[in-house]
């Protein structure tokens, strides 16, 4: 196949004429981490940050600026561990394969990490992107039978590709921009969240009642709206495939309920040979309910808006069918069993011997109480909480679009296929 012009073939691929493919040792000196001994206690709790495996999260950050876990000038002085300078570019090549960030601070690492400090023709930033981007690199590198690792040696003689060091820098400002719209969305959804979680508290106890509503609440059975509860017939399915895209029946996942929501791609693809099996498809206005989960999940609720002819319920969900005077608005009522204490209620009815999986019985749930609103307030909590959904749903769409745009960046970027400069 010809190369464009300007473009050059290499063992890493087809690359801009002016980059270059070389060994990360040349640019930058490789350190290994330390673990100071945890039978000296005056090695650890002092005022020296050491990244180790319990700061995983922190790893996919720009910078890491505080550990889990800090040893003593003791425990620094007394041991192999290195203080490494700031800007070091720190990797986990162990269990976390693949993390990497740059120490915000003199710090030191756990042996988990192969460590870069990088020289004046290798911007550290670019270089945490790039490693980013070389998933596919890493798992071929890994070894180990009990923890996929990669061992020391093959990060002195690893490979890369390097633009000139102005180009670097091009690159890694681009990618950090994204990086801080992605953080500022992040930060925009988790206030969201915890505004709605605020008005479910006020809202759904009637401690803040909305304009032109007042009087008391009815406490009443779950029993008094719900008629009865119907599970779906367990199939079999088609390993790793789903019906979303196929149009072909579908088998429910207990996973497709959450928070009151339901997500009807949560599904599985049911066996040609079973779908006569199936019945009990997901009804306009009623509610989905996991009967039987782990203990976390069990109780689970998903209102449902519209029919779904294609799709069916396993017997570990169950479906409400409303009473026809009940006057229950029936999203109202999946907030409701969604909120904090309506959960908790829920969760103590379960029972069972596992500790992984629980289940409830029909008429404790039926038996549940809970105070209702009349219909109107509601139909008027439900909309409120309804908006704020949607706000939430436009903001994380917008969020998984920008993260896209950034994986698409990284690949045009990071191989020069597309140049800033």
């Amino acid at each position: 196949m010809d190369v464009r012009a300007g473009y050059k073939r290499t063992d890493l691929g087809v690359i801009p004429a002016d980059w270059a493919c070389a060994r990360i040792s040349e640019f930058a000196r490789l350190e290994s981490g330390h673990t100071p001994s945890k039978r000296v206690p005056k090695y650890w709790g002092g005022s020296v940050q050491w990244v180790s495996l319990h700061d995983t999260r922190s790893l996919d950050v720009g910078e890491i600026r505080t550990t889990a876990k800090t040893i003593t000038e003791d425990g620094l002085n007394n041991s192999s561990a290195r203080l490494l300078p700031v800007g070091t570019v720190v990797f986990s090549r162990t269990a976390t394969v693949g993390k990497t960030t740059v120490l915000a601070s003199p710090m030191a690492t756990s042996q988990d990490f192969a460590n870069y400090v990088c020289g004046p023709n290798l911007h550290n930033r670019y270089l945490v992107y790039l490693f980013r981007s070389m998933g596919r690199t890493w798992r071929s590198l890994m070894a180990g039978s009990i923890h996929n690792t990669i061992y020391m040696p093959v990060f002195k003689e690893l490979r890369i590709v390097l633009p000139p060091v102005s180009e670097q820098r091009v690159i890694a400002d681009a990618l950090s921009d994204v990086d801080a719209l992605l953080a500022g969305l992040e930060r925009l959804i988790a206030k969201k969240r915890d505004l709605k979680q605020a008005a479910m508290q006020q809202l759904l106890t009637g401690q803040t009642r909305l304009p032109g509503f007042q009087g008391e609440w009815d406490s009443l059975p779950l029993a008094s709206v719900v008629v009865d509860l119907d599970a779906g017939v367990s199939v079999n399915s088609v390993a790793g495939a789903s019906c979303s895209s196929s149009g072909d029946p579908g088998i429910l996942k207990t996973s497709c309920v959450a928070d009151g929501t339901f997500d009807p791609d949560e599904n599985k693809l049911i066996d040609p040979h079973d779908i006569d099996r199936a019945r009990l498809s997901p009804r306009r206005n009623t509610l989905i309910i996991s009967r039987m989960n782990t203990p976390n999940l069990v109780g689970a609720v998903g209102f449902v808006e519209k029919d779904y002819p294609d799709l069916f319920l396993p017997d570990r969900l169950w479906m409400t069918r409303f009473r026809p005077d009940s006057g229950v608005h029936p999203k109202w009522l999946a907030y409701l069993m969604s909120s904090p204490s309506a959960k908790s209620a829920i969760k103590d009815l379960a029972s069972g011997t596992s500790g992984s999986m629980k289940n409830i019985a029909k008429r404790d749930l039926l038996a549940l109480s809970l105070d209702f609103p009349p219909t109107d307030e509601q139909e008027a909590i439900a909309t409120v909480l309804s908006d704020m959904d949607a706000e939430l749903s436009l903001l994380t769409a917008r969020r998984d679009k920008t993260r896209a745009l950034k994986q698409a960046m990284m690949q045009e970027l990071l191989t020069g296929r597309t140049r800033l400069l």
